[in-house]
């Protein structure tokens, strides 16, 4: 775990966008209510005029209305926790769990109801992008232990969603792909590959559907990209084969 941090951290501060980046993952750390910043005293450095070239990152809290200083329902700390907030001291990156959207002054519990572990951090330059910033409740469909997280980003430019897929374009060739057997030893990683955020935005459509305007079509697009979700996981987790082509077909 301590070596996932790290490679995350180094990926982190070595992106050359490191001024407009943001990370959301499980850290494994508990960080209690400990600052992930260090506030610079303009007054100390008297007269040499310092503090007109060191940039004060808490400043864009301050900018921004969110709170200096963050709310976590745990309490407890691991060494895990202090690795993070060390990095975010040392990088001007911030936690935005209790934060700011509507885990503000909360900072719910991510795992077992009983701490947080799980995080979304975010370097000042991005801090103005974000819209809303939430810990949802948990599903065993999901996770065993953890609660999702749900991160909403301003956009200013018309999306284009490109659902085009790779395909196979060799007619000739007398085989096709099916996705291997089912492994139950697998099971754990089936679940990890499960992409929570299209499971997310299922969920917003479904919730958002007016029934006045549910037909059969509309059902067959939510039970597509249902099986969609998991014909991509099961691809993930138990790799595809190729196997000839039936010709009796």
């Amino acid at each position: 775990m301590e070596k996932k941090v790290q490679r995350r951290a180094t990926r982190f501060v070595t992106s050359r966008h490191r001024n407009r980046s943001s990370d959301s993952s499980d850290f494994n750390a508990r960080t209690g209510c400990d600052d992930d910043f260090v506030i610079i005293d303009e007054n100390e450095h008297g007269d040499n005029n310092l503090s007109d070239f060191i940039e004060n990152p808490v400043n864009a809290l301050k900018d921004l209305s969110f709170p200096i200083k963050r709310v976590n329902m745990d309490k407890g700390k691991n060494r895990y926790g202090n690795m993070l907030l060390n990095f975010c001291k040392g990088n001007g990156v911030f936690i935005l769990n209790g934060r700011m959207g509507r885990d503000q002054n909360i900072g719910r519990f991510t795992c077992r109801n009983a701490s947080v572990v799980d995080y979304c951090i975010s370097s000042p330059g991005l801090l103005k992008s974000f819209k809303d910033f939430e810990v949802l409740d948990s599903s065993k469909l999901l996770s065993d232990v953890h609660n999702p997280i749900s991160v909403t980003f301003y956009c200013n430019k018309n999306v284009v969603n490109d659902h085009a897929e790779n395909v196979d374009c060799n007619s000739h060739d007398n085989t096709v792909k099916k996705i291997n057997r089912w492994d139950s030893e697998k099971i754990k990683d089936f679940q990890n590959n499960i992409d929570v955020e299209k499971i997310v935005e299922l969920e917003y459509k479904l919730c958002n559907t007016d029934l006045n305007d549910v037909n059969k079509n509309v059902i067959n697009t939510f039970i597509g990209d249902l099986c969609n979700i998991f014909v991509r996981c099961g691809q993930a987790t138990f790799g595809i084969s190729s196997v000839k082509r039936n010709k009796n077909k």
